[in-house]
């Protein structure tokens, strides 16, 4: 981790909380997703019917071509037919 060389002693403190309180933000995420994704699975089989909203608010009908997954520690996405790369879930 940069400290910036500015920083003085008397705000370090107050810098090393904000750090750790954006990795507490980001653990709360990644959970928030992770269980998406498992209740997702485990609700649902490959090649079930979805509906779709899109980006311009229509909906669509299609069927997932594959299970949910993690995308990095943010996302959960799954694979649709008739939608290119993977779809936010």
């Amino acid at each position: 981790m940069n400290i910036p060389a500015t920083l003085q002693a008397d705000n370090i403190e107050a810098f090393i909380a904000g750090v750790n309180t954006m990795s507490q933000k980001s653990v709360k995420e990644l959970d928030k997703q992770t269980e998406l994704v498992e209740e997702f699975n485990a609700a649902n089989q490959i090649g079930i019917e979805v509906d779709v909203k899109k980006d311009d608010g229509s909906i669509d009908r299609t069927r997932t071509r594959s299970e949910a997954w993690l995308m990095g520690t943010h996302t959960a996405m799954i694979i649709l037919d008739g939608f290119p790369g993977g779809y936010m879930l």
